[in-house]
């Protein structure tokens, strides 16, 4: 069963990575989420050693390849924000990476869960999510913005869940 992000990340005690403007926590405002982050893998080794390097400042971070998540494996969260799932594929993850309880997230959503979620249950993880709420979210904050009146989510990620799958 997918469920949302904040649903997703609560039980780990992540509560921070769900809360709020994720470009605004990037950017510096909200540094104790990086504390919490312990690898970054990237398509590239050199850019994820970049990425860590840059935002050293703000916690634990490190920066790898895919290979080398096996050394700081396992992990409580992981998000595919590659776009392997568009094509079907799943990013070339070493086995054992997730934790006891561990959660998957994809960012990209479907009908049906994400190869990379079918993928993350089938080795263990304990909760999966999809992109979808982050993008019902997200368009929520930009209509409270212009309108200044909050819509209701849950309603709308039914409603588009619902169509996914009688479609």
């Amino acid at each position: 069963r997918l469920q949302g992000f904040g649903q997703l990340v609560h039980p780990l005690g992540l509560d921070a990575v769900a809360g709020g403007d994720l470009g605004r926590r990037i950017n510096g405002e909200y540094g104790g989420m990086f504390a919490r982050i312990q690898q970054d893998a990237n398509r590239t080794a050199e850019k994820a050693v970049a990425l860590a390097r840059e935002f050293a400042d703000l916690g634990a971070v490190a920066g790898s390849g895919y290979a080398e998540l096996t050394a700081e494996a396992p992990f409580d969260l992981l998000i595919n924000a590659t776009s392997a799932s568009l094509s079907g594929e799943v990013p070339p993850l070493p086995a054992g990476v997730f934790g006891e309880r561990a959660a998957a997230y994809d960012m990209m959503y479907g009908a049906a869960p994400t190869a990379f979620l079918c993928w993350a249950e089938a080795r263990g993880a304990a909760a999966l999510a999809d992109g979808l709420g982050m993008l019902i979210e997200q368009a929520a904050e930009a209509f409270t913005l212009w309108r200044g009146v909050r819509p209701r989510t849950a309603p709308v990620i039914g409603l588009i869940r619902t169509e996914l799958v009688e479609r």
